[in-house]
C-alpha cells in the first residue's frame, strides 16, 4: 500500500472517532467517573485495561489467600494430622523460602513465556498446591503442598505487578500497581475469614484449601481473553502484535502508535538480551542508580521489621486479655482490616502525592510506631499482677499505628516504585531478585525474632527497628527521584537529572526543561479533562503533543554525571 494511502486511511480514522467527551459540554467537569462499558465503543480500551487489571488482582488475592489460610487451618489441621510444634513451624514458614525461590524463577519465566502465561503458571501453582494440601493425612504431603503454594505465591507477587505497571497509564499506575499489595492483604483476611467461617467444622480446614482452588481454575480459564504485555512483545520483536496490544488500551491510532515507538526506542537503547550479570554489575551509571534504588527501597520494606511486628501480634493480642484460638483470630482479622482499610485510602493518594512523599511519611510514622512500642516495654511492662493497662494500650496502639505507617507507603509502593525504576530490559530479572530480598529477609527476621528479644530485650528490639527506619528515610530520600505520572520509559531520563544533580524529580529538571531537549509535560502542566474522559485511566493525551526525547539524550546525561554514582556495583 503506498504511503500516502496509509496516511489517508489513519486521517480518516481520526475524523470519524467519536471524541471522549465532547468539549462544548458545560458539566463534563462534574461527572462521576464510571466502570467502563465494553459495548461503548469509547469504552472499549478502557474495558481491556480493566479486565487485565482485574486478572491481576485476583491472582493477588489467591497469592495473600494462600499465605493466610494456613493460620486458620493450623488451629484444627495440626490436631488432626498430630503435628508437632516444629512441624507446625516448619510448614507455616517454608511458605517464604518457596517463595523467595519462586520469585527468582519468576523473572526468566516472566521473559522467556509473557507476563500472560506466567500468571497462569502461579494459578496452576495454586490450584495443585491448594489439592495436594486439602488431600494431605500427614508431613510429607502438607510441605510439599505448602512448597507448591509457596512457588506460586513468589511467582504471582512478581509478575501481578510487572504485568499491570506494562498494561495501565502513567497517571494511573501508581495505584492500579499497589492494588495488587492492596488485593494480596484482602486475600489474607478472607483466608481468616474461612477459618472464622469453618471454625468447629470437622475437618474444615481441608474445604478452606478448597475454596482457593476454585478461583484458580477459573482465572486460568479466563487468562487467554487479557492482552499480553506490549513491552514483552516488543522485546521478541513481536512488534505487529504489541501495535494491536496497545491500540486495544489506546484512545486513538496515533496515541497507540506513539506509545509503541516509545517503547521500541527505550528498547533499541538496552542489550538486546540480558542476562544476571546485567543485574548484578551493570555497565552504566544511569542503570545502576536505577538498580540500586529499587533494590534498596526493597531491602528496607522488610528490615524495618514488618514480620517481627506481624509475629508480635498474637502476643500483644493476648496481653490485651485475648486467650482463646477463636477470639485472637477474630482479633487478628480486626487489625488485618485496619491494615487493609488503609492500603485502599493510601492507594487514592500515590497519584496524586506522589511516591516519594509518601514513603518518607511510611518511614516516620514507622519511627514513631516503634518508639511507641519501646516506650510501652521500657516502663509499663507486664508484672506478676499481669499486664499493665497503659502498656497494653501502648502495646496495642503502637501495633495499629505500625500497619497504619506500613500501609500507607512500604507495603504497597515497595513494587510499585520496583517496576517503575528498573531498566526494561533487565526488569523482571531484577523484579525477581527484588522479591528474593524480601522474602529471605522476612524469613531470617520472622526466625530470629525470638533469639532478638531475648538478646536485645522487647524494647532493643523496637528501638533497632526504629533506627533502621531512620535509616529507611535518608535513604529515600537522597536516591529516589519522583516517578508519578511518567511513563516507564521516560524514568531514565528523570535518574539522569537527578544524577546530574541539577533536579529531584521530573518537575522542573533542566535536563527535561531545556531547550536542548524534547520537554516533558509535567502532571501539573498537563491537560486537565473532566472525570469520564480518558484521564480516569491515565491516558494524557497530551503526551502526543509532548514526546519523551530519545534516551540517547539521557545516555548523554548520564554519562556527564558517571562519576556520582555511589557504587561501581550493587554488592
Amino acid at each position: 500500500i503506498p504511503p500516502h494511502a496509509c496516511r489517508q486511511e489513519m486521517n480518516l480514522k481520526k475524523n470519524e472517532r467519536t471524541p471522549l467527551i465532547e468539549p462544548s459540554s458545560p458539566n463534563n467537569s462534574m461527572r462521576k467517573p464510571t466502570l467502563p462499558d465494553p459495548g461503548n465503543h469509547n469504552d472499549r480500551y478502557q474495558w481491556n485495561i480493566f479486565k487485565a487489571v482485574l486478572v491481576s488482582a485476583t491472582s493477588s488475592v489467591l497469592s495473600g489467600y494462600d499465605q493466610g489460610v494456613i493460620a486458620a487451618a493450623m488451629l484444627t489441621m495440626g490436631p488432626d494430622l498430630r503435628l508437632s510444634m516444629a512441624e507446625e513451624e516448619v510448614s507455616i514458614g517454608i511458605l517464604n523460602l518457596a517463595a523467595a525461590i519462586g520469585g527468582v524463577l519468576a523473572g526468566p519465566m516472566a521473559d522467556r513465556l509473557g507476563r500472560r502465561l506466567s500468571l497462569a503458571v502461579a494459578n496452576f501453582l495454586f490450584l495443585l498446591g491448594s489439592a495436594a494440601l486439602a488431600a494431605c493425612q500427614g508431613f510429607a504431603l502438607l510441605m510439599g503442598g505448602r512448597v507448591i503454594m509457596g512457588v506460586g505465591v513468589g511467582v504471582a507477587l512478581v509478575v501481578a505487578p510487572l504485568y499491570t505497571a506494562e498494561l495501565v497509564p502513567p497517571k494511573r499506575r501508581g495505584g492500579l500497581v499497589a492494588l495488587c499489595d492492596v488485593s494480596t492483604n484482602a486475600g489474607i483476611l478472607l483466608g481468616y475469614g474461612s477459618g472464622l467461617a469453618l471454625f468447629g467444622v470437622t475437618e474444615g480446614w481441608r474445604a478452606m484449601f478448597l475454596l482457593g482452588a476454585l478461583p484458580a481454575a477459573l482465572l486460568m480459564a479466563c487468562l487467554p481473553a487479557v492482552p499480553e504485555s506490549p513491552r514483552w512483545l516488543v522485546s521478541r520483536s513481536q512488534v505487529e502484535a504489541a501495535r494491536g496490544v496497545l491500540t486495544q488500551l489506546s484512545p486513538t491510532a496515533e496515541h497507540a502508535e506513539e506509545q509503541l515507538e516509545q517503547i521500541i526506542t527505550a528498547q533499541e537503547q538496552d542489550a538486546d538480551d540480558s542476562n544476571w550479570k546485567d543485574v548484578f554489575f551493570p555497565q552504566d551509571s544511569i542503570t545502576r542508580r536505577m538498580l540500586f534504588t529499587g533494590l534498596g527501597v526493597a531491602f528496607f520494606s522488610q528490615a524495618t521489621g514488618t514480620e517481627a511486628a506481624v509475629y508480635y501480634t498474637p502476643t500483644i493480642l493476648k496481653s490485651a486479655g485475648f486467650h482463646d484460638d477463636k477470639s485472637i483470630l477474630l482479633a487478628t482479622m480486626g487489625v488485618g482490616t485496619c491494615k487493609v482499610a488503609a492500603l485502599i485510602v493510601a492507594t487514592l493518594f500515590f497519584d496524586r502525592s506522589g511516591r516519594k512523599p509518601m514513603l518518607l511519611l511510611s518511614a516516620a510514622g514507622l519511627v514513631v510506631a516503634y518508639l511507641i512500642e519501646a516506650t510501652s516495654a521500657l516502663f509499663f511492662a507486664p508484672t506478676a499482677d499481669g499486664p499493665s493497662a497503659v502498656g497494653t494500650g501502648l502495646s496495642v496502639g503502637g501495633l495499629c499505628l505500625y500497619m497504619s505507617a506500613f500501609s500507607l507507603g512500604f507495603s504497597p509502593l515497595t513494587y510499585v516504585v520496583c517496576t517503575e525504576v528498573f531498566p526494561s530490559n533487565v526488569r523482571a530479572k531484577a523484579m525477581s531478585v527484588a522479591l528474593f530480598i524480601t522474602r529471605a529477609l522476612a524469613g531470617a527476621v520472622s526466625m530470629s525474632f525470638e533469639t532478638l528479644v531475648f538478646t536485645l530485650t522487647p524494647a532493643g528490639v523496637w528501638l533497632s527497628f526504629a533506627v533502621v527506619s531512620c535509616g529507611a528515610m535518608a535513604f529515600v530520600a537522597t536516591y529516589l527521584p519522583e516517578t508519578k505520572g511518567l511513563s516507564l520509559e521516560e524514568v531514565r531520563s528523570v535518574f539522569a537529572a537527578h544524577m546530574d544533580g541539577r533536579g529531584l524529580g521530573h518537575q522542573g529538571c533542566p535536563h527535561l526543561g531545556s531547550s536542548r531537549h524534547t520537554r516533558l509535560a509535567a502532571p501539573s502542566q498537563r491537560s486537565r479533562r473532566g472525570p469520564t474522559s480518558s484521564e480516569d485511566w491515565g491516558d494524557d493525551l497530551a503526551a502526543e503533543k509532548n514526546p519523551i526525547h530519545s534516551v540517547e539524550s539521557a545516555g548523554a546525561v548520564g554519562g556527564a554525571s558517571g562519576g556520582h554514582s555511589p557504587t561501581s556495583g550493587l554488592v
